[in-house]
């Protein structure tokens, strides 16, 4: 991510379409995450307007993946800078990542969720947030989603099985959002009501969230095998900052 798509993010949810799509993700996210309880959640990629809700008895943060030359910090979360292929945290040191506006500009994907897959808490729930290939409406220029990649719903569970990851739920956002948003409000609220139903792969974004896998290895002892024991885990490795 360059520094002129940061400083388009940070202008798109600055006005009130941003606001508004801020808050239907929002709402998609508290559908799959809702009251949490005290965990440590961090946002990779520009995500800082999506942790607000989540400050309260939580520890979060914001990883961006470029050192900016504004200041991007919102409200409470603590804005961290590091490269995505090499996240400055722990090994199994996280319950839940957020990755959003990141993916779509990045050509690692699988090098992004091997890290991802380092960090998380063995059981610990990613979230990646990506625009969709195969949506209904054009990604129109009102929306920070075009003039990137896009994705298919197949392309991120296979990038999901080949980085140790389960997928759970998949959901989407923005059924023609920003289309609907200015002339027909209450339409457009229905709309992102009632589209995972019938539209489900057709929203503007698609919200996948997944499970972080651990291998097993069985003990064999002569001819019996004993009970499968999670592989040990390197746990050495300090925070940087």
């Amino acid at each position: 991510m360059d520094y002129d798509k940061l400083a388009e993010l940070k202008n798109f949810y600055a006005t009130d379409l941003g606001v508004a799509v801020q808050n239907n993700i929002n709402n998609a996210i508290n559908t799959l995450w809702p009251a949490l309880a005290a965990e440590i959640i961090i946002g990779i990629g520009y995500t800082a307007h999506l942790l607000q809700d989540k400050i309260n008895n939580n520890l979060t943060a914001s990883i961006i993946p470029v050192n900016p030359r504004f200041n991007i910090q919102s409200g409470k979360i603590q804005t961290l800078v590091s490269r995505e292929t090499d996240l400055p945290l722990s090994d199994n040191s996280v319950d839940r990542i957020i990755v959003m506006h990141l993916l779509e500009h990045s050509k690692y994907h699988n090098l992004i969720l091997r890290e991802i897959w380092r960090v998380l808490k063995p059981g610990g729930k990613l979230l990646v947030i990506v625009p969709n290939k195969y949506s209904l409406w054009p990604h129109t220029k009102e929306l920070p989603f075009n003039n990137c990649a896009l994705f298919t719903i197949p392309q991120i569970h296979n990038l999901f099985n080949h980085s140790m990851f389960a997928t759970l739920r998949t959901r989407a956002s923005l059924f023609a959002f920003s289309m609907l948003h200015n002339t027909l409000p209450d339409f457009s609220n229905l709309l992102e009501h009632w589209g995972n139903k019938w539209l489900y792969p057709c929203g503007e974004l698609l919200l996948f969230e997944a499970e972080k896998m651990v291998c097993v290895v069985p003990e064999t002892r002569g001819n019996v095998v004993s009970e499968p024991k999670k592989l040990a885990f390197n746990i050495s490795r300090l925070d940087s900052n």
